[in-house]
Parts: C-alpha cells; sequence; structure tokens
C-alpha cells in the first residue's frame, strides 16, 4: 500500500469517527423513511430529549409527524410536538427580518442569495426545520459594504454573512437560491468545522439529510461543481474530510476518491497534521492533553508507515509540553 493510500484511508478513519455511533443510528432511523416499530424503539431506547440537540429532536419530530403508523411513547409526544411548534415560532421570527435585510442591501445595489436553513426551506417548502437565524450570501466584492450595512443584525446574530468564493455563485443561483450543488458545498465546509469545533457532528445531523435530500431533488450532483467551488476557495481538505464524513452514512451520493491532481501528498499530509491540532488542541476543551498525546501516538505510527516527514508534527509536542505544565 503506497503512503498515500495510507493517509487517505487515515484521514477516512478519523472522518468515520466524527459520527457517535448514536448519531449514526439516528440518521439511518431518520433517512429510512421505511423504518420499523423495532428499530424506533432501539433509537428511542438511547435517546434523551432533555440532552439531545434541538436539530436532532426536530428529526425525530419530524419523523413521529410523517408516520403515523409508528408509535411513539406517551410521555414525550405533546413535548416533540411542542419541537415543532417552537421551530415554526423561529421561523416566523427569522422570516419577518427578510424584508427588512432585502430592503437593506438592495437600497446599496447590493446583490445577494438566501443560503443555509432558509435556502433548504426555499427548495423545500414543505419540510420543517430549525432557523436560528440568516445566512446571506454576497459577493467578496461586497462583503465590506454589506457588513456596514447589516452591522447590528451581525451583531446581534439575527444574520451570518458570508463571501461568495467566485463570481460563478450568484450567476448559478436559482433565484434567490444558490444552486443545489452550491449548497451542498457550504454543507459540506460547515460539517468539517462543525467537527473542528465540536469534536462530532452531534448538533448538525441535519446537514447530511440536507445533502441527501438536494442530491434526491437533483438527481444527482454535479460532483464537479462541488470541487471547482473547493479548489476556489481553497478549502480542498475539508471538502475532502467532509466528505469522507458524509460518505460513511450516505453510500453513492459523493464520489468515494479524491479527483487527481488537485492535492499533493505532501499538502495533503499537512492540511491532516493541522486537522488534528485545531480539533484536539485549540479546540479539546479540558480533555485536550490526553487527546494530544494520542494523536502524537497516532499520527507518529501513521507517519512512520507512510514515509511522513516527523517535523510537522513538532507542533504538537511543543503544545503537549505547555499543556502539561499548565
Amino acid at each position: 500500500m503506497k503512503g498515500s493510500d495510507i493517509l487517505i484511508n487515515n484521514i477516512r478513519e478519523q472522518a468515520s469517527r466524527s459520527l457517535r455511533n448514536v448519531d449514526r443510528k439516528f440518521l439511518e432511523l431518520t433517512l429510512d423513511n421505511s423504518c420499523s416499530q423495532a428499530e424506533l424503539d432501539n433509537i428511542l431506547r438511547e435517546w434523551d430529549i432533555d440532552n439531545t440537540p434541538i436539530r436532532t429532536n426536530l428529526l425525530i419530530a419530524l419523523l413521529m409527524k410523517s408516520r403515523q403508523d409508528l408509535v411513539f411513547p406517551a410521555a414525550v409526544t405533546p413535548r416533540l410536538n411542542g419541537v415543532l411548534s417552537y421551530c415554526r415560532f423561529k421561523e416566523i421570527q427569522t422570516r419577518a427580518s427578510i424584508s427588512t435585510i432585502s430592503n437593506s442591501l438592495k437600497e446599496k445595489n447590493i446583490p445577494f442569495l438566501l443560503a443555509g436553513d432558509m435556502a433548504m426551506r426555499g427548495y423545500f417548502p414543505d419540510y420543517q426545520r430549525w432557523i436560528g437565524g440568516l445566512d446571506i450570501l454576497v459577493p467578496a466584492s461586497e462583503y465590506d459594504l454589506a457588513l456596514e450595512t447589516l452591522s447590528s443584525m451581525v451583531k446581534d446574530k439575527q444574520v451570518n454573512l458570508h463571501k461568495a468564493w467566485d463570481n460563478s455563485v450568484m450567476r448559478k443561483a436559482n433565484g434567490q437560491l444558490p444552486c443545489p450543488e452550491d449548497l451542498v458545498f457550504l454543507a459540506l465546509v460547515d460539517v468539517y468545522e462543525t467537527i473542528i469545533r465540536k469534536g462530532s457532528l452531534k448538533n448538525n445531523l441535519n446537514l447530511i439529510v440536507d445533502i441527501n435530500k438536494l442530491a434526491e431533488k437533483s438527481g444527482g450532483l454535479d460532483h464537479g461543481i462541488i470541487w471547482e467551488n473547493a479548489c476556489s476557495a481553497g478549502v480542498e481538505f475539508q471538502v475532502l474530510f467532509a466528505e469522507a464524513v458524509v460518505g460513511s452514512v450516505l453510500h453513492g451520493v459523493l464520489p468515494d476518491n479524491l479527483p487527481e491532481s488537485s492535492l499533493s501528498e505532501k499538502q495533503l499530509e499537512k492540511k491532516y497534521v493541522d486537522f488534528l491540532f485545531k480539533r484536539d488542541v485549540i479546540y479539546g476543551a479540558g480533555e485536550a492533553v490526553s487527546a494530544v498525546r494520542k494523536t502524537i501516538i497516532s499520527a507518529l505510527t501513521a507517519g512512520s508507515n507512510a514515509g511522513i516527514i516527523p517535523s510537522v508534527l513538532k507542533k504538537y509536542i511543543w503544545t503537549l509540553q505547555i499543556l502539561q505544565h499548565q
């Protein structure tokens, strides 16, 4: 096995670990609309509504709403209905601000697209979702002016403002919505960023559901567009890693292999080490020391097998020494 193959396998293994077993079961349950009562009962034994992110609770609530033949425990049925009601309320709140944002940007002649949850709602108006804020996509050349125009709303976290990675984003749009491939690209980057900061995807399982729905609606995604976006934005590794996460649950929706001539083995190696460093050290919280120690061992082992230059791991050892003396 070549060193690059070992490296890719290590990346895929780390990606697969980013989904906890219980989260994987939640996804399999919600993605399979033909699940049985026994499968539902099995997952509900591991489910605690009070300690589960609202986006995941909403997936369960939507399953309850769509599958009238399934029996949910009497104690949780009203609470799941409450989740549906609360999500409707939050969406009404968010929609009320769209006209204000639209008028403000149009006054300055700033083109924009709706992204994130509201864009998904645009493509799937009958599919209820949690909408905690508005994701707005603007051309990079207009970003500073848009930020100034919406400064108070951005500060209050009513709006998340994003730069378009290239000029084609606006041309490919369907009205005020990015094309499906662009939304999938954004979702993949979000998958990666969530794992970096949270260690797993438990807070954003809906991203995988979104990717699946967009793939089904478009009758198959044009991965060339997704990869062009990744190259234009300089996030090839992020997309590669996120696709490995998604591919461990959704089979055949995204390609298994990295496109040729995209990243050299050395570039891939460096970005992989950077990922481990950020996940285990910068966002590693109280378990950072033990996490870094395990990462050093596994990375050194992988490095030895793949012929990776050990010097790329020096910052791990340096950080571990600092953490041990705190």
